[in-house]
């Protein structure tokens, strides 16, 4: 699986079968996660790696009570080491920079796990502090983010996508090309409206062939009954 095809068929995924996931899958996952950019290249994330199976099950409680989260096989919490960027950018800015580094690592894994045909969940909905206290995080790391992984236990669903025409602006916020698809190389998108307008510019025509060539048939029919 290319990277494209990584990103364009990577879903969420909230239900898993019972099939245990691979370490070497785990290991290639998290290899992954560190080689995405970081603050200074500071690389200042940390991964716990939940296998535990009474943990899971209690994770529940610290998720807001989402119960789907307790049939992950694997867990990984990603956490940001802020003293180390504090120290380099400030407060302020060392804070910021940790959650873009560790939000980039955590794409990745969502990324690898589904070029590895595994199951994915971001959670960010979670308790931190029961977080922190479950699994002996230290005061000065912050979890970010839960990533559930395991074997989907269904068919991914298709992606309703927004059309990119909305979502792209040229040197200002707000300011659209004509034909943003083309300018994007998005050609599927100005292909499938060619082709739309080409049903839509031939059916008339076809229906009058069709009117003439049942007219042409019973031209036929009385000129053979004639003779």
């Amino acid at each position: 699986m290319n990277i494209f095809d990584a990103i364009e068929t990577r879903r969420t995924v909230r239900s898993f079968n019972k099939a245990p996931v691979e370490f070497d899958k785990i290991s290639l996952i998290l290899e992954a996660a560190t080689h995405a950019p970081s603050p200074g290249n500071l690389q200042n994330w940390k991964f716990i790696v939940v296998t535990d199976k009474d943990k899971i099950k209690a994770m529940p409680e610290h998720c807001y009570e989402q119960e789907w989260v307790a049939e992950a096989p694997v867990m990984i919490i990603v956490c940001g080491a802020l003293e180390w960027a504090i120290d380099h950018y400030g407060e302020k800015k060392g804070k910021l920079y940790t959650i873009q580094g560790a939000s980039a690592a955590i794409q990745n894994i969502l990324l690898s796990a589904n070029a590895l045909e595994l199951g994915s969940a971001w959670i960010g909905a979670f308790d931190k502090e029961k977080v922190k206290s479950s699994f002996s995080i230290p005061e000065n790391v912050e979890p970010y983010a839960i990533v559930a992984l395991g074997y989907s236990d269904y068919e991914k669903p298709e992606k309703i996508m927004q059309s990119i025409e909305n979502q792209v602006f040229f040197n200002k916020y707000g300011s659209t090309l004509d034909n943003v698809v083309m300018v994007l190389k998005d050609y599927n998108v100005e292909l499938k409206k060619l082709g739309d307008r080409a049903v839509e510019e031939l059916t008339p025509a076809a229906k009058f062939l069709k009117e003439k060539f049942e007219e042409f048939k019973i031209s036929v029919k009385t000129i053979l009954n004639l003779k």
